[in-house]
């Protein structure tokens, strides 16, 4: 599953928070996406906390932002078992703009993994 930006402007660091039933899944692999890329590395930080997925993207300073659209993240499941689970990012997620000024987010997804 991809953490995705949709078309922002001026992102210097996300906060996104993703709940999941971990009695159907489990997290095996959290690795940073390509929206971040440049010239300087972001800090990219992850912790799952059994049904609850939190990702910390940021650069240091204030100068560099990116904007577009692009994967954040990726994250990989494990299903442990059959059937339909939800995967919704939470009002906890966030971007933030250059010195740490929130940007409004116009929405926030859910997805559904159907195990068989």
């Amino acid at each position: 599953m991809d953490i995705f930006a949709l078309e922002v402007s001026g992102v210097g660091g996300v906060h996104a928070q993703v709940n999941y039933d971990a009695t159907k899944l489990s997290v095996t692999s959290v690795t940073a996406g390509s929206f971040f890329s440049s010239t300087q590395s972001p800090i990219f930080i992850y912790e799952d906390n059994n049904g609850t997925l939190d990702v910390y993207v940021s650069y240091l300073g204030p100068e560099i932002t990116v904007s577009g659209t692009g994967d954040i993240a990726v994250v990989v499941f494990n299903v442990k078992t059959s059937g339909e689970a939800i995967v919704r990012y939470t009002s906890e997620s966030e971007l933030l703009g250059s010195n740490d000024v929130p940007i409004k987010l116009n929405g926030l997804g859910q997805g559904v993994v159907n195990a068989k």
